[in-house]
This record gives C-alpha cells, structure tokens and sequence, in this order.
C-alpha cells in the first residue's frame, strides 16, 4: 500500500517538487538550514504582528474620522437649524 499525500505536501510539492521530493526520500535539514528555517520563522510571525498592529491603527483611523465627520455633520446641522428658526 503506498503511503497517502496529505494536503501540506500537497502544497508543499507545488512550491518546490524538488524539496517534496527530497522530503518524501527521507532527507533531512542540514544544522544550519535548520536555524535558519528558526529565524525565518521567527522573522515571519514578528512580521505578522507588524502587519495586524498596523491594520488595527488603519482600523482606529478610519472610526475616528468617522466619529469627526459626523461631530462636523451635527455642527452643522446645528448651525443651520438655529439660522433658519430666526
């Protein structure tokens, strides 16, 4: 029985047939490839949190120009009514 083809090589072997191919044979990562696969890694998931606290602040920017557009909006619409009751 041959073995099964997950998704992830899948995935993988349509990254790199090579490297799934490699992986399949049984080959390893070298000590170094391996730490630098770490810091990688590590740079990609501090990345992504740069990401989401920049989308978080867009998020915080546009509510607050939001909230000032409608201040401006009832000032003026306060400013009109008090002008038209006179």
């Amino acid at each position: 029985m041959e073995p099964r083809i997950t998704a992830t090589e899948l995935a993988e072997y349509v990254f790199c047939r090579h490297a799934w191919a490699l992986r399949r044979k049984g080959a390893r990562l070298s000590d170094l490839a391996a730490e630098q696969m770490a810091a990688g890694d590590a740079y990609q998931a501090e990345s992504d949190e740069r990401v989401e606290r920049a989308l978080l602040r867009q998020k915080e920017a546009q509510r607050a120009v939001r909230l000032a557009c409608f201040v401006v909006l009832a000032i003026v619409a306060l400013v009109t009514w008090f002008y038209l009751r006179r």
